[in-house]
């Protein structure tokens, strides 16, 4: 008699042995549930990006956005141009280089702000829906160590506050040349302070 395992269409073991694979797998469903998601209300990933990144840090520059969140000059100036129709920021000279804009997040900005973190939030339940809170909370730590954020990033944007941080405030070992690439182009850390909120949702 066949087990109802062996009708389930599995990967090798071969293959689930590399986390890797699960965790490509993950990000893949994850994905595409939350630019879904976020299609749904006319936002996305990117405007996501630039709405916390202003909401966190305060009025920046156009390259400082760029710069903490990855995105090339040409795309930035179209995704502002974007957010700036629907007056969720408002783009200004700035009064000591006339040279560069400085973008602030208006009142409408933070109220999308807020529906994109609703929906985040929601997807974040459903992708981790066979998890318990220990286990997403531990998984969250995993995978922010694994990119090499510092420790006292990866306390922050996972809710460990309220302990001991002497010893974990300290920089963790830098990652290989593929880790840190791949940690770069995925959150632009580096050594650029990205916002929490970001990483929160990593």
């Amino acid at each position: 008699m066949v087990s109802r395992v062996d009708d389930v269409l599995e990967p090798p073991l071969g293959v689930l042995r590399w986390p890797t694979f699960g965790l490509g797998q993950l990000y893949r469903a994850a994905h595409a549930l939350i630019t879904a998601r976020l299609d749904a209300i006319d936002e996305s990933l990117r405007t996501y990006y630039v709405l916390a990144t202003l909401d966190e840090h305060g009025a920046l520059s156009q390259q400082q956005v760029c710069d903490r969140i990855d995105i090339d000059r040409s795309d930035m100036v179209r995704l502002i141009d974007d957010l700036e129709t629907r007056r969720h920021v408002v783009r200004t000279r700035d009064p000591h280089d006339r040279r560069r804009h400085r973008l602030t997040l208006t009142a409408s900005g933070k109220k999308a702000l807020r529906r994109c973190q609703t929906l985040l939030a929601e997807a974040t339940n459903d992708v981790f829906a066979n998890l318990s809170d220990d286990e997403r909370h531990t998984l969250h730590r995993l995978v922010l160590r694994a990119l090499g954020h510092t420790d006292d990033v990866v306390e922050l944007a996972s809710g460990s506050t309220g302990r001991t941080t002497s010893a974990r405030t300290r920089r963790r070992s830098e990652p290989s040349g593929d880790i840190r690439a791949m940690r770069d182009t995925r959150t632009a850390h580096g050594t650029i302070d990205v916002p929490t909120e970001i990483v929160r949702q990593i």
